[in-house]
């Protein structure tokens, strides 16, 4: 399907917003959003949760006799039949995030949702989704059924910001493949172990990303270390996982060494966990960082690779995109 598609980054200020639906003939208006943001405050003093969230929209949506359905994703849309005369008018869709267990950031951007969908007039067909965006995984966006989207529909994608300059213009993504050999673990290599990093929130994405624990620059760190305490080892396999391609929030390598070697590692990660942890707990509540003995895998990437490996890790640039104001706004990342 061919979507003829507009991306709009829309900043709340001062409650008062600007969106491509004539809400009347004075151009001169503000809006008014307190009742919608004191409702979702009193609703969900104690915490939100995704089932929350669903069940009162689906009430409020009922009440207000406003056409509705949830997907298998926990994405909300609400249907907007276009208006007399507006027949020929392209579709629009406009796509508002909302992540359950950081509500109080999302209440804003809601409550506008809730305002469009009560209170648009003069627009051809439109339609209003929340996507799921629960612990930042993106699961609504990346799942949504191309069905909700007709032949040049004009989409829109609407979110809040507390900065004054928000852009699209200000990161860059670039994928490249990299293939490489394989050899079979030879006899010196008989203990494995997965080393893990994990559960990197970042739920404030601002210039302060920079500081925040990157699992490809801990890991190549890790493994540089090694190297330089010649403790002999091969690695079997790394991966991570991303916010979005923006940000790595884990990662896992499994490195097999000699049992002769096995008290020399166990002090190293140890000692790397604890200054870990020290670093980052405070900020990061649910970040870990961990180890463990793992059957021995069948096999490994030979010398040569895992140096290159190692010397990539080690050597990325660690921020890659920044603002005006050389704020860091997007991380390397490694899928």
């Amino acid at each position: 399907m061919k979507l003829k598609i507009s991306i709009l980054i829309i900043m709340i200020l001062s409650s008062t917003f600007l969106y491509s639906c004539d809400v009347g003939k004075d151009d001169n208006w503000d809006i008014d959003l307190t009742s919608y943001v004191e409702t979702l405050e009193v609703e969900f003093a104690y915490g939100c949760t995704t089932d929350r969230f669903t069940d009162y929209i689906s009430k409020w949506s009922s009440d207000n006799n406003v056409e509705f359905e949830i997907d298998n994703y926990s994405n909300i849309i609400f249907n907007l039949p276009g208006n007399e005369g507006y027949e020929e008018v392209d579709e629009t869709v406009i796509c508002i995030s909302y992540n359950p267990y950081d509500f109080d950031n999302d209440i804003d951007i809601i409550a506008m949702s809730q305002y469009m969908v009560l209170n648009s007039v003069d627009h051809g067909d439109l339609k209003v989704i929340l996507l799921n965006n629960e612990h930042d995984k993106n699961m609504g966006a990346l799942n949504l059924s191309t069905k909700y989207f007709k032949k040049n529909t004009n989409v829109i994608i609407m979110d809040s910001s507390y900065k004054t300059h928000a852009s699209i213009n200000t990161g860059n993504q670039t994928t490249m493949e990299l293939t490489i050999p394989t050899a079979k673990c030879d006899d010196l290599y008989n203990t494995a172990y997965k080393i893990s990093i994990s559960d990197i929130s970042t739920n404030s994405f601002d210039e302060h990303v920079n500081s925040h624990p990157n699992p490809i620059k801990i890991l190549g760190e890790l493994m540089a270390y090694f190297k330089m305490k010649s403790l002999a080892y091969k690695l079997s396999d790394i991966s991570f996982e991303t916010d979005g391609g923006i940000y790595p929030i884990s990662g896992e390598a499994t490195i097999l060494i000699n049992d002769y070697n096995k008290i020399k590692f166990m002090g190293y990660m140890d000692s790397k966990i604890n200054s870990f942890n020290k670093s980052y707990l405070e900020d990061y509540e649910r970040a870990k960082y961990s180890y463990k003995e793992v059957e021995l895998p069948l096999n490994a990437y030979d010398d040569e690779s895992t140096e290159n490996i190692v010397s990539l890790l080690y050597t990325i640039t660690n921020g890659t995109s920044k603002d005006i104001t050389d704020s860091v706004y997007a991380i390397s990342a490694i899928t």
